[in-house]
């Protein structure tokens, strides 16, 4: 049995059809009913899907109620007064989607949320909004696993992009933050300290290619003492402004020449990649043997 938005009551089978603005609620070919396309969404009360407005067609209808969020509280139509708690099978919610558990009118419990740009969340929620453990996909093939507070991606979590790099590790306020694991899509990574979104503090740097860094960083590059081991055996442990050897430093070659000192050279360092550059100074490049 179902309760239209007209409270009309439908006993039996039937089928629910959508043509323009209206819907049709059809049994053995016959148009029965029909109701205009409203805000107000039709759910079942039951666990099953069934037939009726916003639920699969096709099935057995059972009684229905239509669901109103206002003033960000969820009611029933057959009583508006009292906030309802319960599960909803699709109640509209400012544009976007929500289905799932309602408690004394608040989104609060397991559901799952469909925003009106496409993207969807699937977890916990409290007092209405995204808390506790859950799952966000992005439209664009990102998605974040993890802990939520608040609405925010916050704790512990892992962060998936389409080229297949991925974050692991604490968020604050939805950046990266803390300890953390990044590994870019060539296999590259950073394991080490973030802060806002960006490698800052201790961290090691390891390039597919086998070359790593240790060491400090600001903004993304290495910014203080570090320790550079390159692809040819070559180690050098100095100082390093914005991303360059830069400063005192200890120089030890691939065939075992030693040089320290200062050193004024740039040295380019890229999260998806590693290139290097040496300028230096005739006296540094004749004790090298470089020329």
């Amino acid at each position: 049995m179902l309760l239209t938005s007209h409270g009309k009551r439908l006993e039996g089978q039937f089928t629910l059809e959508r043509k323009g603005e209206l819907f049709h609620f059809v049994r053995d070919g016959v148009v029965v009913q029909e109701s205009w396309v409203r805000s107000k969404i039709l759910v079942s009360k039951e666990d099953t899907p069934k037939t009726g407005v916003g639920v699969s067609a096709g099935r057995e209808a059972t009684e229905t109620d239509s669901f109103l969020y206002r003033d960000g509280l969820v009611f029933s139509s057959t009583n508006g007064e009292t906030p309802y708690s319960g599960k909803v099978r699709s109640v509209a919610l400012n544009g976007d989607i929500y289905e799932g558990e309602v408690h004394e009118g608040k989104i609060s419990g397991q559901g799952i949320l469909h925003f009106s740009n496409k993207d969807r969340y699937v977890g916990q929620f409290a007092e209405g909004k995204m808390h506790g453990q859950g799952t966000y996909y992005h439209l664009d093939g990102r998605r974040y696993e993890g802990t939520f507070v608040q609405g925010e991606k916050e704790g512990e979590g892992t962060y998936y992009y389409p080229d297949s790099s991925r974050y692991q590790g604490a968020f604050v306020k939805g950046q990266f933050h803390g300890q953390g694991l990044y590994i870019f899509g060539d296999g590259s990574s950073y394991r080490g300290q973030f802060s806002a979104g960006r490698f800052s503090g201790k961290g090691i740097l390891q390039y597919s290619d086998g070359t790593v860094y240790e060491g400090m960083f600001t903004d993304d590059l290495p910014n203080g003492q570090g320790v550079l081991k390159m692809v040819d055996g070559s180690v050098y442990s100095g100082e390093f402004i914005n991303g360059k050897r830069n400063g005192k430093g200890r120089l030890v070659t691939a065939d075992g020449s030693v040089y320290t000192g200062v050193f004024e050279m740039v040295l380019w360092f890229r999260r998806a990649g590693f290139v290097q550059k040496f300028w230096s100074q005739k006296r540094i490049r004749r004790k090298l043997g470089w020329e």
